[in-house]
């Protein structure tokens, strides 16, 4: 009965920097013999022990075989990716595990009763040296890489996908930052995370999808993006880096210019205004009223100048976004952002949405190309914009709030998700009634 069942913890390091990935492996084993069977008292979660101290990721489950003390046992562990948040020693506590063993003996069927529990483990967690201009906030050993077209069309989006692999906290990898790509709009990415070991968390990727709309024709380059972190093996911040890619960009297959269709005096005339304009069919008609027949000749005569007008127009304003990229922004910032609001309920974290989408309508409205500042960025940087200390103050809460959460671990709740989406609706709704009204002032 004492060999039937035997747990044990241990850690792959104990010795680590603040944020980097200690693997806690929770192994139960049973004994392999048939017969026997084992029931945990109390059916459901898995008891961990407490990890105060440290952020925790994703638990990997699956089976074993392994020998203990000259017998084989059926092992089932159970890996957890910690991070330790803060410098000093922390302790993961002892690993308590309660239930029965069952059997046939000679003397029948048997059920025992038997309580386990394992040893604290300390980890001596070493401060992080400071932190150089540009730095991800990352921990870990990583490469970067980017894809993307060679040949692309002016003013029709293209996929640029950064990639970043390597064994670190993912949630610690922040929005790189890119250069400037003066000849292009980039929007704001969506951000993906693959786990590519099947049986952990020691190698992964993060991945961000931009579009890229090249405003200009010619030959240019994406850059090469630089992403810099924290190498515990080093003992030093290093960067990794892409490769510059070249790009040609093609003029756009539409046209811009004003083009008449007619016929003789008395036929069918087709006028084409511009790409998005309709054709117009003006016709005439021996069985009309009239009235319509004296109206005919006032229509023919209105209708072009009112159409070209309207054509005018609408290519001046389409020239407008393509020439001024940080106005496009600011234009669509609010359908963006409400877009991705309305589809908050279905994220698997939704306080992280949320952080993501506030803070990318914030750098479409302030035409910011970096998108992955937090909220001790947010405060000063609305401040210099001159955005009013109420509005400022809501949205530096929202996403400390969002930001706790997240670091915390816990799931938010129903009611919380209602209320700090409401309240993000409300300061995104006073934002955009304070930049109307700057708006107004400097026209």
């Amino acid at each position: 009965v004492e060999d039937a069942i035997l747990i044990e913890t241990e850690v792959d390091k104990q010795r680590v920097y603040q944020g980097e990935q200690i693997e806690l492996t929770l192994r139960l084993m049973q004994l392999d013999v048939r017969g026997i069977h084992v029931r945990p008292a109390r059916r459901g979660t898995l008891p961990l022990p407490a990890t105060e101290g440290f952020y925790t990721s994703e638990i990997s489950d699956y089976t074993t075989m392994t020998s203990r003390n000259g017998f084989d046992y059926l092992a089932r562990e159970f890996v957890q990716p910690l991070y330790p948040t803060r410098p000093g020693v922390l302790e993961i506590s002892p690993w308590a595990w309660q239930g029965y063993i069952e059997g046939r003996t000679q003397y029948g069927f048997q059920q025992v009763y038997r309580e386990y529990q394992t040893d604290p483990i300390q980890i001596e967690v070493l401060p992080l040296p400071e932190q150089p201009s540009g730095a991800s906030g990352a921990v870990g050993r990583f490469e970067i890489s980017v894809v993307f077209d060679d040949d692309i069309q002016q003013g029709v989006p293209a996929e640029l996908v950064l990639r970043i692999i390597g064994r670190g906290n993912p949630d610690a990898i922040s929005n790189p930052r890119l250069p400037e790509i003066s000849w292009a709009h980039l929007s704001s990415p969506d951000i993906s995370v693959n786990r590519l070991d099947p049986e952990s968390w020691r190698q992964m990727e993060k991945i961000f999808r931009y579009n890229l709309t090249a405003l200009e024709t010619g030959d240019f380059e994406v850059p090469e993006i630089t992403f810099t972190y924290f190498s515990p093996e080093q003992e030093a911040y290093v960067s990794a880096e892409s490769e510059p890619i070249p790009v040609r960009v093609r003029p756009s297959a539409e046209s811009t210019a004003l083009v008449t269709f007619g016929g003789s005096q008395g036929q069918d005339q087709v006028e084409i205004l511009g790409d998005d304009v309709f054709s117009i069919l003006l016709a005439a008609s021996a069985l009309q009223p009239a009235g319509a027949r004296l109206a005919a000749p006032l229509l023919s005569f209105v209708m072009p100048p009112l159409f070209f007008l309207g054509a005018f127009l609408l290519q001046r304003q389409r020239r407008h976004l393509l020439d001024n990229p940080a106005y496009a922004r600011r234009r669509r910032a609010h359908a963006h952002y409400q877009k991705r609001m309305d589809a908050i309920t279905e994220a698997d974290d939704p306080s992280l949405e949320i952080h993501r989408t506030l803070v990318g309508y914030l750098a479409d409205k302030l035409n910011l190309r970096d998108k992955g500042f937090t909220a001790h960025d947010v405060k000063p940087m609305l401040d210099a914009h001159g955005v009013p200390e109420t509005i400022a103050t809501q949205i530096d809460n929202i996403l400390r709030t969002c930001e706790r959460k997240r670091y915390s671990g816990a799931q938010i709740s129903g009611d919380e998700m209602v209320a700090l989406k409401s309240a993000t609706q409300d300061v995104v709704d006073a934002y955009e009634s304070w930049s109307k009204q700057e708006a107004r002032r400097s026209e």
